[in-house]
């Protein structure tokens, strides 16, 4: 029970520390968008939310298969792949700053979205560091989920607001 309480602490700083950094660096990258006149890219599940003609329950639906995704599929799977196969193969050939480091560019980088990669490298770093704090891949996976969680609603929220 002590351990699950320590890995739930873990994740959940992390997930915190991920959302700062997120915010910092996503604030950063909005200005230079801002300056150089660009708009900001809308998620492609946030365009077929708005899409005209939508019933409440395809709404629903889409809330739901991008929830499903967001808080369940992509931890498992991305904490698997970056943290648990990349991060500790290369974490046994080289330097931890730079296992980490590589491993959150190609975190990044894998997500497709320009406007996302500073963002992401920096959330990709916290969730290394869940790693490695936590002892193993269940921090991350909790980190990255309650930052799934907080993003969406964010989302959600901003949603309704416009």
């Amino acid at each position: 029970m002590k351990r699950v309480a320590r890995t739930l602490a873990v994740g959940a700083a992390f997930a915190l520390a991920a959302g700062a950094a997120s915010l910092a660096v996503g604030m950063a990258v909005s200005a230079v968008y801002a300056a150089m006149g660009l708009a900001e890219p809308v998620p492609s599940w946030l365009e077929r939310l708005n899409a005209a003609g939508n019933s409440p329950g395809e709404r629903a639906r889409i809330i739901a298969s991008v929830a499903g995704g967001a808080l369940l599929l992509a931890p498992l799977a991305e904490e698997a792949l970056f943290r648990g196969l990349l991060q500790g193969w290369l974490m046994r050939r080289m330097r931890i700053a730079w296992a980490v480091a590589l491993t959150a560019l190609l975190f990044a980088a894998a997500h497709g979205s320009v406007y996302s990669f500073a963002p992401l490298v920096a959330v990709s770093v916290c969730f290394s560091m869940a790693r490695i704090k936590g002892g193993g891949l269940a921090a991350p996976i909790v980190a990255h989920a309650l930052y799934n969680a907080a993003a969406l609603a964010a989302a959600l929220a901003s949603h309704v607001a416009h």
